[in-house]
Formats: C-alpha cells, structure tokens, sequence
C-alpha cells in the first residue's frame, strides 16, 4: 500500500510501483492465489490514477493489468479477480493521461470480455461500464476515435433491454442541462449557417444528399440510420423543438451543413459523418429494433451527433447523480493525497474549491450566489443551487472523517 500513501517523496513511489509490476513478470506470478493477485490488481490500478508517477509506469501498470484479461486462464478465475480487472480495464480507458494506444486496447478487450461466456453479472457490469464511459464522454476528454469505437461497441449488443438504457439515459429528455444544451446548439448553428431557411422543405436537395449518403453502404448500421431518417421527414417532417420551436427539417439541414463545414477543424468530415450514421441508428433503435425515441428526443438524437465535434454543438449530460458521484471522488482523492489527520472542515473547504474548479473545466459556471450553471447563447440554466452542493459536499467530508 505504499503506492497509496502520499506522504513519501516522489522517487521511493516510483520505485514500488517499478517493484510491483516487475513482480507481475516473475515466474512465481502465475502458482500465486487468486486472492493476492486481486490486491496486486488493485494496486495496480492505483498506479495508473497516480499523475505524480512516471507517465511511463502508468502506462506500463495499464499494459500489464490488460495484459492479465488476455491470459487463458483468466476466465476460470474467481469472481473478485474478474470484477479487478474489468474496473481496472475501464479505468485505463477514462485516464486521459495514459496513451491513446493503451487506452484503445483497453477498450478493445473491454469489448472482447464482454463477448465471452462470463455471466449476466459480469455483462452488465461491463455495459455498465461502457454506458457511463459513453454518457460522460465529454468531460472525460475522450480521443474522438474512442468515443465512436464505444457507441459502436454498444450498438452491437443483442439485449435490447441495455440498449434501451442507453438511450435513455444518453439523451435523457428529462434531464434540464440536455434539453437546454440541445436547444442552444441548435440556436448557435443558425446564426452560423443563416442561408439555411428556417422554411425548409422535403424538397430541399440537401435532403436528397443525405438519402444518397445513408444509401451508400449496405451495413445494418446504415439500413437503421435510413429507416431513421425516412421516419423524420416522412412523419416528423414538421415536429417542433421545445424552446426553439425550429422544425426536424431545418434541424436536419443544420446539423447536415455542420458536418459537411470544411471550415470546422475540431473534427473531419469523414468523423462527423460517421458520428451521424452511429447516432441515427441510435435514434431508431432505442426501444428495440426500428423502434424509434419519441419526437422529443429525435432533435437530441439529431442535434448529439454533432456534440464535441463541432464548436457550435456541446450536449451537457449532468445530473445530481453524476455530480454527488464527482463530490465523492474529489473528496476520496483529496483525503488521500494530504495529511490523515487533516480536519473535517479543511477538508470541506479544499473539497469545495476542487469541485469548484472542475465544474468550471467542464464547461459549467458558477454564479454570484453560489449556484452552477450553464452559459447559453441567450439565457442560462442552473443545474444545482449552492445550498444543495454544499450539502453534499458537507456530506461527503464528514461521512469520510468518521
């Protein structure tokens, strides 16, 4: 446990962490139990979340945690073990830190697992996984390679219950800072894109491109995305957005002249496409197949496959549940890398401004009273007031202490 303590100099941690993924290498690793290589796991997973290691340990702990779920015998391992690795797989995945690389192959064995004969608790442990991964992507930073290689993982389950979870929750209609996000990109693209006419009709070309485009490839992606599509501006075509009020045509041909800006270099077109094919699919499969989202949340739908890829487009997933979880962490964090006997209350405090600033690095504000908000392009929508972060912060610190 020395990797977890913070009060040792830099160098003695580096070389534990050395020490214990050598020791991974060691003949003897393989005749150990079951129950010391979940520690060992465990710690290793510590060393990837420590930025004051060597990145290159970091990312040498994270190749060999993966390398442990490519081991034959992985899966005849007890439960415990099984349930290390798919966390400490996971978490390879949403470090940032660690290189893209590493990180893919953690996604991409993530992936394999979920394939293989190990038991609901284990698949829905991992679509767990693979659904917050995706849901929070944003904030995260994700390479835009691995976002699109986890919708896609996603899209290719057959239960049909997980993937209706999905939907739910990615574009959630019920939650404030989606529908507020949603409508304020759409806003922004209007005043980028003004010679698109707010009167669009069927008849426009640009609905005839995407036709051709959707009608490219013969994928089962594609043929969902088509259905989709045909679904919007044969039955929708006139369906308002809430606060907007623009229409699923115009929406459309938005959201079309984003993807095709050569002008954008967030992203290219040739992702932004793929981004939009992916999403579509989403849209009509949510409640199974060619079982379409209601017509509140085609717009999300349309309006998300456009999100973090292009400037004018950033849905916002947040929800008490998600910030009470980043409370948790910061607290957890904050209480490991300072003194054990630090107080309630410096806690609380250090705890406060940590979670002040990575609500402002996410894109959220924080008003002069106290309460966290999001900055639209006309108006803003607070998603939590003071006195009920606050609380949870409190919460959190004094649950910790004791």
């Amino acid at each position: 446990m020395i990797i977890s303590r913070h009060d040792l100099g830099r160098d003695l941690m580096n070389d534990t962490a050395s020490c214990l993924i050598s020791f991974t290498k060691e003949p003897q690793w393989s005749h150990l139990n079951d129950a010391f290589k979940s520690g060992v796991i465990e710690e290793l997973a510590v060393i990837i979340s420590r930025r004051e290691l060597d990145s290159s340990l970091m990312n040498e702990a994270a190749s060999c945690l993966i390398s442990f779920s490519k081991e034959p015998q992985w899966i005849h391992l007890n439960n415990a073990f099984k349930r290390s690795i798919i966390s400490g797989l996971a978490k390879i995945i949403s470090k940032d830190i660690l290189d893209v690389e590493v990180r893919n192959d953690a996604l991409e064995r993530l992936t394999f697992l979920y394939q293989r004969p190990l038991g609901l608790e284990f698949r829905d442990q991992i679509m767990g996984y693979l659904v917050d991964l995706y849901i929070h992507h944003g904030y995260l930073r994700f390479d835009l390679g691995i976002i699109l290689a986890i919708r896609n993982t996603i899209n290719r389950t057959d239960r049909r219950t997980t993937f209706a979870d999905l939907a739910q929750n990615s574009q959630n209609t019920h939650t404030a800072s989606v529908h507020f996000t949603v409508s304020d990109s759409l806003l922004r693209l209007s005043r980028r894109y003004e010679d698109v006419s707010r009167d669009i009709t069927l008849d426009h070309p640009i609905f005839n491109e995407i036709d051709t485009f959707l009608k490219s490839q013969e994928t089962f992606k594609h043929k969902d995305a088509l259905h989709f599509f045909q679904t919007l501006i044969n039955q929708r075509a006139d369906a308002k957005e809430g606060k907007t009020k623009f229409t699923t045509l115009y929406s459309l041909a938005l959201i079309w002249s984003g993807i095709n800006d050569d002008s954008i270099t967030q992203s290219t077109v040739e992702n932004r496409r793929e981004s939009f094919i992916i999403t579509l699919a989403e849209g009509n499969n949510t409640y199974g197949k060619n079982s379409p989202t209601c017509t509140g949340g085609s717009f999300n739908k349309i309006v998300e496959s456009l999100s973090l890829m292009h400037p004018d487009v950033k849905i916002i997933m947040i929800t008490s549940k998600f910030l009470s979880g980043m409370i948790k962490d910061v607290v957890l964090e904050l209480k490991d890398e300072r003194d054990e006997k630090i107080s309630q209350k410096d806690l609380f405090n250090q705890c406060r401004v940590e979670f002040r600033n990575r609500i402002e690095k996410m894109g959220l504000e924080i008003d002069s009273d106290g309460n966290i908000y999001i900055q639209g392009i006309e108006d803003t929508q607070i998603i939590w007031t003071k006195d009920v972060y606050e609380i949870n912060v409190s919460d959190e610190t004094l649950g910790y202490i004791e």
